[in-house]
């Protein structure tokens, strides 16, 4: 999640959906609510995720905006290319005014991911970051999308998943796909799934997976769900269990009717 970006732990760190490895971004909203002059970044580009090294942030832009958080509001101060090791690298440049501060990635070092472990901002003046602490604004709805995730909207009442992420969202129409991957098994333990529907009915899978060295289950390797035209609309639960660890990663999504 883009807020492990700037926790200020650098054994944890962001990561991309699956296959989204090129113009990735995350927005830093600096504290207070305030506008600052800065001129330097600091960043720990390398994966976070063991045996990863290819995901790691190569080129990258540094972009600013003094009005909000709408990815058209900003403009691009410093572009650079970071080394793929596990270290922190700190960039200049002259000093310009910021609310909001976007670390954009062009592009990795060839993995199926975008990761890195750590972002930080500094004002000009003193060479320190801003006082108080960063956030991680909410992302707008994408163009064009058609349920809104809003207090009271169709895609409310999701619960929040554990251990898991579902892409490429949570909450369409019948007859969508969605890609479920998780964490937190045992490395190379067998892994069991299986649904449970809004009427309370499991559905169990007939296969197994099986965890990777991380002890994650990930693509190319995670479970696809296609949902049908006719299936029930409802909120719908995915189960991982490790077999031997019974350790458990769950991930809703909610049916709307088409």
């Amino acid at each position: 999640m883009p807020k492990y970006m700037i926790d200020g732990n650098p054994d944890t760190g962001w990561s991309t959906e699956p296959g989204k490895t090129t113009n990735q971004y995350i927005i830093v909203a600096l504290p207070r609510g305030q506008t600052y002059s800065i001129n330097k970044v600091r960043l720990n580009p390398f994966s976070p995720s063991r045996n990863y090294d290819d995901d790691s942030i190569k080129d990258f832009e540094v972009r600013v905006s003094t009005t909000d958080a709408n990815p058209a509001s900003f403009t691009t101060v410093y572009r650079g290319t970071t080394p793929k090791q596990n270290a922190f690298f700190d960039f200049t440049f002259s000093p310009v005014q910021a609310k909001y501060v976007m670390l954009f990635v062009v592009n990795n070092y060839g993995g199926n991911w975008v990761e890195g472990r750590e972002f930080e901002v500094y004002q000009a003046c003193g060479n320190t970051p801003p006082p108080g602490n960063p956030t991680v604004p909410p992302p707008p709805p994408p163009p064009g999308a058609s349920p809104t995730t809003a207090a009271g909207g169709p895609c409310s009442g999701i619960p929040a998943n554990i251990n898991m992420t579902v892409s490429p969202t949570n909450c369409a129409k019948a007859g969508s796909t969605f890609v479920f991957e998780a964490s937190g098994f045992n490395p190379g333990e067998r892994v069991g799934a299986y649904a449970t529907g809004p009427d309370g009915q499991v559905y169990g899978a007939s296969f197994q997976l099986i965890a990777d060295q991380n002890g994650a289950i990930r693509n190319p390797n995670g479970v696809t769900l296609n949902t049908q035209t006719g299936t029930p609309p409802g909120i719908y639960a995915l189960t991982m269990e490790g077999v031997t660890s019974h350790k458990k990663a769950i991930g809703y999504i909610k049916l709307l009717a088409p």
